[in-house]
This record gives C-alpha cells, structure tokens and sequence, in this order.
C-alpha cells in the first residue's frame, strides 16, 4: 500500500512538473513576474529566457525520468509481493493437503489434488490479487492527480469531473445491457 501511495505521490509530481515548463515557453513574462520567476531572477540574474525554458524543460524531464523509474520499482515490487504471497500460500495448502489422514486419499490422486491447488493458487494470483493491486495503485494515482489539479484550478476539475463521470454514465447505460 505505501508503494501505491508513493506512485500516486510520484505521478502527481510528474504531472505538475510539467507545468512551469508549459509556463515559461507559453508566456516568459508572465513566468517571470511570478514568485517563482522572480526567486529565480534574483537567484540566477544573468539567466536569458532561451536558458530558462531549457531549464525548465531538463527539470521536467528529470522529474519525469525518476517517476518512471519509481513507477518500474513499484510494479516490480508488487509483481514480486504476489509471486511471494503465491508461494507461500501453495506451500500451506500443499503442506495441509499432505497431512491429511491416510483414508482421505484413498478414492483420489494425490497429483490431482496438488494440481489443482497450484493451478487454483495460481489463478488467484494471477487473475485476483495482481489486477487489485494494480487497480489500488490506480485508483491511488488517480486521488493524488485529483486533489493536485483541485489545488491548481478547483473550478476546472469539478467541470472535467463532471464530464467525465455524465460520459460513464451515458456509456454505461447504453452498452451495459450488452454485457
């Protein structure tokens, strides 16, 4: 859960770092009026606008390179979480599957019976536990995106919001009697 945290974290740093960038190539002056630009102005006095939007663009692709790379470690870590978690739940079974009485083998397979805990741990693993992890992690992403572009423009979000969420509905209840 706190890997999840820290992707949602690291994507809504990603995003946001985007956006001095768009600042300054739209409009310099503006950027450089600004508390930022004018902490940067003093900070670097001899810096041209060129030099800044270069700056900026570096900035953004640095910020954007390590959110990849954390992002990569974070799947790594939840791949590697659910591979665990599946071993050690086959172990358990299979070891309490083996220390079963004698006479509850006797009308069946012992390879059946390990078969189908491997081919039933696997599964649930594979098609359960991972695609919720993932969605966690999703939706995680999604609540820090959310109250980032909340703290940037309040009154875009809840319109963007809004459309998308009328969009769903009215996909939904037109193809949802197809499912």
């Amino acid at each position: 859960i706190g890997l999840s945290v820290g992707q949602g974290a690291s994507q809504a740093l990603g995003v946001t770092s985007i956006l001095p960038f768009l600042s300054v190539a739209s409009a310099p002056e503006k950027f450089l009026n600004s508390a930022l630009g004018i902490w940067i102005t003093s900070t670097f006095p001899n810096l041209k606008d060129t030099e800044l939007l270069m700056a900026a663009g570096i900035l953004s692709i640095a910020v954007l390179a390590a959110t990849n790379l954390l992002n990569m470690i974070a799947e790594f870590a939840r791949n590697r979480y659910v591979c665990s978690f599946s071993h050690w739940l086959r172990s358990d079974l299979l070891t309490r599957a083996s220390h079963q009485p004698y006479r509850n083998f006797l009308n069946i397979n012992t390879s059946v019976i390990g078969k189908k805990i491997v081919n039933d741990v696997t599964q649930f693993s594979l098609e359960v536990l991972l695609p919720l992890l993932d969605s966690l992690a999703r939706v995680v992403t999604i609540l820090f995106l959310l109250f980032t572009l909340m703290l940037i423009n309040p009154a875009l979000t809840a319109i963007a919001c809004s459309v998308v969420s009328v969009y769903y509905i009215l996909i939904y209840s037109t193809f949802g009697k197809w499912r």
